[in-house]
């Protein structure tokens, strides 16, 4: 008898199985199942903390940048450094490119407003309040 051959078509992956019964490539699909499960349920399960963390620590800086707009920090136009520092006198330690998402963040959803500055020859954004 020929070899069967059944293509399972999946939402995140195709599954192609041959046997020489209906009975082995039912077989065949519940193991290649299984098998495909357990990777995809833990590279979810990773891909799922993942992204919590980074929700838990953007949220994080938001609300901290937030407390700066708030008490009008940003009245007098600021370098991200400058926030960067007032943040770690604070207590909150961040790396200059997460502060500079966050304040691009608050760009994007006009929180603040940036202005190009050229000074001793350094180009750099100073954020203010719109």
């Amino acid at each position: 008898m020929a070899k069967l051959a059944v293509t399972f078509k999946g939402a995140i992956y195709d599954v192609t199985v041959t046997g020489d019964s209906i009975q082995e490539i039912k077989k065949e699909y519940k193991k290649a199942k299984k098998d495909l499960e357990r990777m995809t349920s833990k590279t979810t399960r990773l891909k799922r903390e993942r992204e919590e963390t980074r929700k838990v620590s953007t949220g994080l800086l938001n609300q901290r940048l937030m407390e700066l707009v708030g008490e009008d920090f940003f009245a007098i136009p600021k370098t991200m450094s400058e926030a960067r520092i007032e943040l770690m006198n604070r207590g909150y330690h961040y790396s200059n490119a997460a502060v500079g998402m966050g304040l691009l963040g608050f760009i994007r959803r006009r929180v603040l407003r940036r202005i190009f500055e050229t000074k001793d020859g350094k180009k750099q954004y100073l954020y203010t309040n719109p």
